[in-house]
């Protein structure tokens, strides 16, 4: 696992999700996640969001538990959120 300077803008917001996320494989949740992204953020932070999914997806070694230090996710649950909020993202 390593650090990183180059952190997307917009990482520490989907990050911050999950502390509404209880189980990374619970799909009712993300239909809710997905319904708040639509009706709260405006196009651009939505991209923002994009870019820092696809991002996180692409460096898996990141060590996401430092960005949110009370985040009570794993590494591996965190991953698995990243996915799934992928596909959320992807349809907007």
């Amino acid at each position: 696992m390593k650090e990183c300077e180059n952190i997307p803008n917009g990482l520490n917001a989907i990050l911050y999700f999950l502390y509404y996320v209880y189980d990374v494989n619970d799909t009712e949740t993300y239909q809710k996640l997905e319904a708040h992204i639509k009706n709260t953020y405006a196009s651009e932070k939505i991209e923002r969001f994009k870019q820092a999914v696809n991002w996180a997806i692409d460096t898996p070694e990141f060590i996401f538990e430092k960005q949110l230090p009370r985040l009570a996710k794993s590494h591996e649950e965190i991953c698995v959120y990243f996915n799934h909020l992928k596909k959320i993202l992807d349809k907007m």
